[in-house]
């Protein structure tokens, strides 16, 4: 940490790399705010947060362009964000 600059939240950290994938992926611009609610209650039920790389895999699907199974189920409010820019 560098001095004098606050450490970002977890939370706030998976919100700007879910916005940056879509925004990289799609020139899609969510809302970080109500990203950070749904994340909060997601991680409140399941007890973790997403990796970047698992951030990346949740707005692109990856190499197969399907969504990890998983993270839609752990991360139903955030999956629910995300489906109103991507069918």
């Amino acid at each position: 940490m560098r001095v004098g600059v606050p450490e970002e939240h977890p939370i706030d950290r998976v919100a700007r790399w879910l916005d940056e994938w879509a925004w990289s992926d799609s020139l899609v611009r969510l809302d970080r705010g109500e990203l950070r609610r749904a994340l909060i209650e997601d991680e409140a039920i399941v007890g973790y947060l997403p990796s970047e790389k698992e951030c990346e895999l949740f707005i692109t699907g990856g190499d197969s362009g399907k969504l990890p199974v998983k993270l839609v189920a752990d991360f139903p409010k955030t999956d629910a964000i995300l489906g109103r820019y991507w069918e």
